[in-house]
């Protein structure tokens, strides 16, 4: 801890040496006086690769802007998360989760990509993201991007039910803050996140520390812990050449030390994960109808559940996308890039899940995209795409490269009001899992991978509506869809002594998403989101139904939220409550991690805040730069946690201190 007070001190005294500067993105303060139709004519990047104004966006997109952050009360991304229509949050325990859009929340999510700073931070060894290791802190978060659907024409690795794209603020931010918070379970954090810039340079860093015991055990299981120590810290320069012209380096780190349930619910295991990040992006805007942008990065995740170093992946990419702008028969800015993608197993240190076959293969992905935004007109925007995927997960007997179309249509009915139309070919390829895993289970049982199996083939089908009403005070966005999954990959055979991955059958996903919110006055405003979702599976043959029945009862069908803001002078009040519809966890195909089906029943999750603002004593400081803040979370009393009913929820109360300067 003498460690961690020395950082804060000495980034304290440093900031100190010269002048701020303050960088181009809307402070706090200025979204707060922002209307709504100001709201959706901010610039948003991860829909086309470059700026675009929100109401422009083809895509099913929700934005947690960096006011939405500083009010949750959320501790980490995914307690964020849990507004987002069409995302599904599950806690595995007090600090680990499983997350979805439009699909189960299971460990084993591989169609979601997630993204820091346009960096993929998944873990190729199984196409997932485990949460605990994305190395971000929210005092640094400058808003997240949520694609919901496929990511588009743009995206690679997998981005088949949507794209998180976590963007931090940037090198040249002046927003410098050290942040200390306490409360129950031996919750404890402190972070510090400094700027500074001199002539053409910008420097940023952070650190953030955070450690708490966890939930208590379920009686009858044992004291089975699931504490958690959680360190991360970054550092990003950016040089300027000029306005047009500049270069950013990033680098960023995370560690989590836990305990967790271990393998059969009721022993005690260790959860250890290391993450590393380095990217290198240079963008230079050449004219008014040519930029582009070229990057590089490299992360190396290691992951322990049972022994030492169970997963170690070492992934290094490169990627650049240009754009030009000109006219013919209408305006049109056409996109094109490519992307270059190494996942390597370091299988020296890894012992689980090992490899079966070729274990020293490196995985190679290499993609083109091309994608058109044509404006025909002042109303319509037209916007046809492809990307061509060669991925070494594929098997040598189907075709070398995959193809993966989208056409997206925007019609804007008035200032007010648009719609949006999207038609998407996409593929879920294999993992390197999927095809090596060998998973000794006891009793002479392996999960075992399948070298030759296929990709999913994903089409979705979208339409959207976005609307300003009664004086532009209230906005709603509401989304339709529907999901056709060909050779769907699922652990679904038994032929002993093996339970097999492979591709069986088909699955069909609809579903309805909305949200909006309504400011009463300047003091008061309210907010919503729902979400229904509907799966259902059809096997080719049913010797195992297990993972079928997984992906049908596996998820709530229905989540209605409901949030309330409120702001008078230094005074903020935020709540928020969730209903979540009941479901069923089916007993498990190897009849150990899950012998029997558990019925969950209906819940509430709820977050409630009041932070006061202030002049901090002692400090040459604005009058609004220090702020108290009170959390409470589900205060309506102690349940079982909804993914494994192994702990208990516990009310989740804190207070917190934040100082900018």
């Amino acid at each position: 801890m003498n460690l961690r007070i020395l950082l804060l001190v000495v980034a304290l005294l440093w900031t100190g040496g010269g002048p701020a500067w303050a960088g181009d993105d809307a402070s706090v303060e200025q979204m707060m006086e922002m209307s709504l139709e100001e709201l959706l004519n901010i610039t948003v990047t991860s829909a086309g690769g470059r700026e675009q104004k929100m109401k422009e966006v083809s895509h099913a997109m929700f934005v947690i802007w960096r006011e939405d952050i500083e009010r949750s009360g959320a501790r980490n991304v995914p307690d964020l998360l849990e507004r987002v229509p069409g995302m599904h949050v599950q806690s595995v325990d007090a600090n680990r989760y499983n997350v979805s859009i439009r699909g189960v929340p299971d460990a084993g999510v591989f169609n979601l990509l997630v993204l820091v700073d346009g960096v993929i931070v998944f873990n190729p060894m199984y196409n997932g993201t485990l949460w605990q290791s994305v190395y971000v802190t929210l005092d640094e978060i400058e808003r997240i991007e949520i694609i919901r659907g496929p990511g588009g024409v743009l995206y690679s690795s997998n981005a088949v039910n949507g794209v998180i794209n976590i963007i931090t603020k940037p090198a040249t931010s002046n927003e410098n803050h050290v942040t200390m918070r306490t409360g129950n379970l031996d919750y404890r954090n402190a972070a510090f996140g400094v700027g500074h810039r001199r002539d053409k340079l910008s420097v940023r860093t952070f650190a953030d520390f955070s450690y708490d015991r966890g939930y208590d055990k379920v009686k009858g299981v044992g004291d089975v812990s699931d504490r958690s120590d959680e360190e991360s810290a970054g550092f990003k320069a950016q040089y300027d050449f000029n306005e047009d012209r500049k270069v950013v380096l990033d680098a960023k780190y995370k560690g989590f030390d836990g305990d967790n349930r271990g393998i059969l619910g009721a022993s005690q295991g260790k959860y250890q994960e290391k993450m590393y990040g380095a990217s290198l992006r240079f963008d230079h805007k050449v004219s008014d109808s040519y930029d582009y942008f070229g990057k590089l990065d490299i992360i190396q995740h290691t992951w322990s559940l049972v022994t030492t170093h169970d997963s170690d992946i070492l992934s290094f990419s490169g990627q650049t996308q240009h754009n030009y702008r000109f006219m013919f028969i209408g305006d049109h800015i056409l996109s094109a890039g490519a992307e270059l993608r190494f996942n390597r197993a370091n299988i020296g240190a890894q012992t689980f899940p090992r490899p079966y076959a070729n274990p020293h293969e490196s995985q190679r992905v290499l993609s083109y995209f091309v994608q058109d935004e044509y404006r025909p007109g002042s109303k319509w925007i037209i916007t046809p795409g492809l990307r061509v995927n060669s991925n070494q997960m594929i098997p040598d007997s189907l075709d070398t490269y995959l193809l993966e179309p989208r056409l997206a249509v925007v019609y804007e009915i008035n200032k007010q009001h648009n719609l949006r139309l999207a038609a998407t070919r996409s593929y879920r390829t294999p993992s390197m899992a999927e095809r090596y895993i060998r998973v000794d289970l006891g009793g002479g049982i392996f999960y075992q991978g399948s070298p030759d199996i296929e990709p999913e083939r994903v089409h979705t089908f979208e339409a959207g509506w976005r609307g300003l009403m009664l004086d532009d005070r209230l906005s709603l966005n509401a989304d339709v869809f529907l999901m056709k999954v060909r050779d769907a990959l699922i652990i679904t055979d038994l032929e002993f002594p093996n339970i097999n991955f492979e591709t069986n059958g088909d699955m069909k996903v609809s579903g309805f998403e909305m949200d909006g919110q309504y400011a009463l006055n300047e003091q008061w405003s309210v907010y919503g989101d729902y979400t229904y979702l509907n799966n259902k599976t059809d096997a080719d043959h049913n010797s195992q139904y297990y993972a079928f029945k997984l992906k049908e009862q596996k998820y709530s069908r229905h989540q209605l939220g409901m949030g309330l803001r409120w702001t008078r002078s230094r005074l903020k009040l935020d709540a928020y409550v969730k209903w979540l519809d009941g479901y069923t966890h089916p007993a498990s195909l190897d009849g150990v991690l899950h012998p029997v089906n558990v019925e969950f029943p209906c819940f509430f999750k709820t977050k409630f805040r009041i932070a006061y603002a202030f002049k901090m004593p002692g400090f040459d400081m604005d009058d609004y730069d220090a702020e108290a803040e009170l959390v409470v979370n589900d205060v309506i009393g102690a349940n079982t946690i909804e993914a494994e009913s192994l702990y208990y929820r516990e009310p989740d109360v804190w207070l917190g201190l934040k100082v900018k300067f």
